[in-house]
């Protein structure tokens, strides 16, 4: 959908009667390089409609460096430790989980197939914890993302700062992605 010329991403609703009381925005990254980086999470929830008011935040490392330490593993884990967070905490049961991976939110809304095995357990997991919710899933532009994708770096920064005493330079910095 276009929407002033700028494509819009559908908001894909698994309950039509979903009206969120909580916003979950989640996020991952694996540096200095994907896969066999730091595999770093962030997440914050705000509670809505009224306003945009942040009820909790979290971040930290989802897989050391190693094979089975991707981008994707940290973006689902960020996306599971959020619910997790939710549901310790009894809230409402209306959720928006918004994420700028396309892959995460599209395997969730059943767009796309999963078909990689370090990811399917993960998937598993999200899906199984969101049975608790009426829940709607939407992609979002990095842009929007800044506060879980912030936290992501934090944990990366302070991981790399703990085991190496200083922090290589992401793929971001090197130019390798933008």
């Amino acid at each position: 959908m276009e929407v002033c010329g700028l494509r819009q991403e559908p908001t894909y609703v698994m309950n039509e009667k979903v009206d969120p009381m909580l916003r979950v925005f989640f996020d991952g990254l694996c540096e200095p390089k994907n896969p066999g980086g730091v595999a770093c999470y962030g997440f914050v929830v705000y509670k809505s409609p009224v306003g945009e008011a942040k009820v909790f935040e979290d971040y930290g490392v989802a897989a050391e460096p190693g094979p089975d330490s991707t981008h994707n593993v940290a973006e689902y884990t960020g996306l599971i430790k959020s619910i997790e967070w939710v549901l310790a905490n009894q809230f409402d049961r209306g959720l928006e989980i918004l994420g700028d991976s396309q892959l995460v939110i599209r395997q969730l809304t059943g767009e796309y197939k999963v078909r990689s095995p370090r990811v399917t357990p993960l998937y598993d997991r999200a899906v199984s914890l969101l049975e608790a919710f009426e829940w709607t899933a939407k992609w979002i532009p990095r842009e929007e993302n800044t506060v879980a994708d912030e936290l992501c770096e934090k944990a990366y920064r302070e991981y790399c700062m703990k085991k190496f005493g200083k922090i290589p330079p992401t793929m971001r910095q090197r130019g390798a992605i933008e």
